[in-house]
């Protein structure tokens, strides 16, 4: 991630099972919804949102997103922006001046 060995570092056998190397993970492959309790895990490294104890708070939430992202004409709502935006930027990641730097 633009130079840092952070992730290499913690993928060494030094690192296997340690909250370094699971935080480094969720870096490189996030998960699509995370949920947290932050007064019980304030590092974040308990993901609630797929528990179903947790499911009525994610999707309440969900909603309060979705209602915010219309009232502020967010554009990647719309289908065609986000599928342009996808294209962008697969386009400028294989570039020959992205790889350079």
């Amino acid at each position: 991630m633009d130079g840092d060995t952070a992730s290499k570092v913690a993928q060494t056998p030094a690192y296997k099972g340690t909250p370094a190397r699971k935080a480094m993970e969720l870096l490189a492959d996030p998960p699509e919804w995370e949920l947290y309790d932050l007064e019980a895990d304030p590092g974040q490294f308990h993901n609630l949102a797929p528990e179903p104890a947790h499911a009525a708070t994610l999707k309440r939430l969900q909603g309060l997103l979705l209602d915010w992202r219309k009232e502020t004409r967010d554009p990647f709502l719309d289908p065609g922006v986000l599928e342009k935006a996808h294209a962008e930027v697969n386009t400028s990641a294989s570039s020959p001046a992205a790889v350079q730097n």
